[in-house]
């Protein structure tokens, strides 16, 4: 009784990472467009580890919500390059009218105005080269030649699951008026988007459900920070929701798991020894 909010051994744990489904949300998927290559690389090896790869399931509302919105990630990294260059430009234009206020008189006995302000030009080209520089190496991703959405494809063949029916959708939009007013999680903090957008997390949430009933045990990582899926405490993120573990259990019989992506990077070590142990 009241077991969701006891807080699982660490046996527990193992034996569910040693035996269980591995679900990526939305967000997961789109932050490969959002890490550098290092990152990326690191996240795309552990997903990539058998122990792991072997055991991927994704709702379709995950795989449907990253291919609508890939584009526009992309597109926004784009715009906080150009935003950046931008501020950078203002920013240095601002100190250069700043420095030019300072001067009474043309000449100074020591201070150079112009080689000031040469170098401050100078200062600006440098970064705009370093983005541009850095971008090449870790950002070298077309919209209509994309290596990295190939991949992402690639891994998810055979590992997307099928669609809810109109009428399972229709059952969760009706369930879901009544839980965002009961402030049951997930997705009651998305309660101002407009329908059925609303329900986004809440199908994804019905539809791991519904997965794990086939009788798996489930660990999701996903990057969404609201308190619909995470209690916190002072400000501070303690754990899954307790709601959230225990209907879970309620309605499958089985555990889950709940890990941001840091979480998951902390748990690759012991991913590897499993997979160490497996192939002894």
């Amino acid at each position: 009784m009241f077991d969701h909010y006891i807080p699982l051994t660490e046996k527990q744990i193992q034996d569910i990472w040693k035996d269980s489904l591995f679900v990526f949300d939305t967000n997961v998927l789109l932050h490969l467009y959002r890490y550098n290559v290092s990152l990326r690389e690191k996240l795309l090896s552990i997903i990539h580890q058998p122990i792991i790869l072997d055991r991927i399931w994704i709702p379709a509302k995950v795989y449907e919500e990253f291919l609508k919105n890939r584009v526009v990630v992309m597109c926004e990294q784009w715009s906080i390059e150009e935003k950046i260059n931008s501020i950078v430009k203002n920013g240095i234009l601002e100190i250069e009218e700043k420095i030019s206020k300072c001067f009474t008189f043309t000449y100074h006995p020591y201070i150079n105005k112009e080689k000031v302000v040469s170098l401050l030009g100078e200062t600006n080209g440098n970064i705009s080269s370093n983005i541009i520089h850095d971008k090449e190496i870790n950002y070298n991703i077309d919209i209509n030649n994309d290596t990295l959405l190939e991949d992402i494809r690639n891994t998810l063949t055979g590992k997307i699951g099928n669609e809810l029916t109109a009428d399972e959708l229709d059952q969760i939009f009706i369930n879901g008026k009544e839980r965002y007013k009961k402030k049951i999680p997930p997705g009651f903090e998305d309660e101002n988007k407009p329908e059925p957008d609303r329900y986004s997390d809440l199908v994804i949430w019905q539809s791991i459900i519904k997965q794990a009933k086939t009788g798996k045990n489930i660990i999701f990582i996903m990057d969404d920070k609201k308190e619909d899926w995470w209690r916190k405490e002072k400000g501070r993120k303690v754990g899954p929701q307790p709601m959230l573990l225990k209907e879970f259990y309620q309605e499958t019989g089985r555990l889950i798991l709940l890990y941001d992506s840091d979480q998951f990077y902390k748990y690759g070590a012991f991913v590897k020894c499993c997979v160490r142990h497996s192939l002894s």
